[in-house]
């Protein structure tokens, strides 16, 4: 268990510095900007090559940074063999966790361009107005000119609960 206090007050660490306002804006969400803005990274890395992309920093930079302190430290010995071995396997763990909550935004932000997109398409399905042109790149086809409104509703809804990104 200490090593994972030591992991998390380590990770935090690469983030802007702890403020304690914030623990108690958690409590009072009003006062909260945003749960899960981890806040800007250190100054330092601004200067690299994208530097200002808050995504290649976490994914890229920071992993980076522990890499090379694992490396220099054990190399100065300052620490010992197994820190830096942890140290390496924290670098590779923060890495996939960042690039796995990037992947979680890209995707979330993609189905919300796909409803965009796909909304006035489902209205036209439910109207009648839908061409085959609009409807082909959803792999839809036409409902048929004699069916009930009531059904066609009840279908438009169906398919576009399937669209949904919390299916």
């Amino acid at each position: 268990m200490f090593s994972l206090e030591i992991w998390l007050g380590f990770s935090f660490s690469f983030h802007s510095p702890i403020r304690f306002d914030s623990v108690s804006a958690c409590f009072t969400p009003k006062t909260e900007n945003h749960s899960e803005f981890e806040g800007p990274a250190l100054p330092v890395f601004q200067v690299l090559p994208k530097g200002k992309s808050f995504w290649f920093v976490r994914i890229v930079w920071e992993p980076a940074l522990v890499l090379l302190l694992s490396v220099v430290l054990q190399d100065l010995f300052i620490i010992q063999p197994t820190l830096s071995l942890y140290l390496k396997f924290a670098a590779l763990a923060l890495m996939t966790k960042n690039f796995i909550a990037w992947h979680h935004a890209w995707e979330y932000l993609r189905k919300l361009l796909h409803m965009r997109i796909s909304a006035p398409i489902m209205a036209k399905l439910v109207s009648g107005d839908a061409t085959e042109e609009e409807l082909a790149p959803m792999h839809l086809c036409s409902f048929p000119k004699n069916l009930s409104p009531a059904i066609r509703q009840a279908a438009a809804v169906q398919i576009a609960r399937s669209y949904s990104h919390d299916h």
